[in-house]
């Protein structure tokens, strides 16, 4: 006959730290599984030797914030303190490594690659490891406006190669207001491949003509021709449609107005706007 020795065991539940992790695991498991963290670290420049977080690590760490509870920078250190940081971000790493500084530095070097660059491959590459399907890529801009002066310098593009955030045709019927726009390329099940951030004053038909002339270089995984590309009549522009090689871009458009042969396409088709 076995004899169970029970033994009690005095906790000091002052000493016990609750963690709160909420949904963070499962984000992390899925950024993880999608390789963003190593994409991230191959095309950011960062020193090994120097930096406690890689730009992927950090990175991750922007982005499980974002979609919990988008604290700024500076309350980052906050944000994890409750949380399984070891488990969540990497080994060795506590949440005073996740402060202000070093996701600046971050966000930094991110610019200095190339945000657009850097976003295209993470979404290409999540595509191409989920094996989903690219039949056709719906191509729009929208807008951001915001409320305050937001003086630049007067040649901000030039001078920094940045975005201003000015006046410009308003998407959301604030014309009153300073804005910056958003340019998007996603599948038809709403899966963003390609992100611009523009100036508020960006034309839309300048930014179609740039997405004909480097689609091209993106969509490296499949074949140019059997995708269609569908925009608005922004993209129809004789400039537009002069650089359109027509083996590997095809698309849906809508003719605008100030063709004539709209007029006279309408006018037979009976169709009274």
């Amino acid at each position: 006959m076995k004899t169970t020795v029970w033994e009690v065991v005095e906790v000091d539940l002052n000493n016990i730290k609750i963690l709160s992790d909420g949904p963070l695991p499962l984000l992390a498991a899925v950024y993880d599984q999608l390789n963003i963290g190593s994409i991230v670290d191959e095309l950011v420049e960062w020193d090994r030797e120097k930096c406690f977080l890689g730009p992927g690590q950090a990175t991750k760490a922007l982005v499980l914030n974002i979609l919990t509870d988008r604290k700024p920078l500076y309350r980052m250190v906050e944000f994890y303190a409750d949380k399984d940081v070891e488990k969540l971000i990497g080994k060795g790493i506590n949440h005073t490594h996740i402060n202000e500084f070093c996701l600046g530095r971050t966000l930094d070097k991110i610019y200095e690659a190339g945000a657009k660059k850097l976003y295209s491959a993470v979404a290409l590459a999540a595509v191409d490891i989920e094996k989903i399907d690219i039949k056709s890529i719906h191509w729009d801009t929208t807008s951001k406006s915001f409320q305050g002066e937001y003086n630049v310098l007067a040649n901000p593009a030039r001078e920094l190669k940045t975005i201003e955030i000015t006046y410009g045709y308003s998407k959301d019927y604030r014309a009153d207001l300073k804005q910056m726009k958003f340019g998007l390329g996603v599948t038809r099940d709403k899966i963003p491949l390609f992100a611009d951030v523009l100036s508020g004053n960006a034309d839309d038909k300048t930014w179609n003509g740039d997405v004909i002339k480097t689609v091209k270089e993106w969509l490296t995984f499949v074949n140019p021709a059997q995708v269609i590309h569908v925009a608005d009549s922004a993209l129809v522009t004789k400039d537009n449609l002069l650089s359109i090689d027509d083996d590997t871009y095809k698309f849906i458009s809508r003719l605008p107005t100030t063709f004539k042969l709209e007029k006279e396409l309408r006018g037979k088709s009976g169709f009274k706007s």
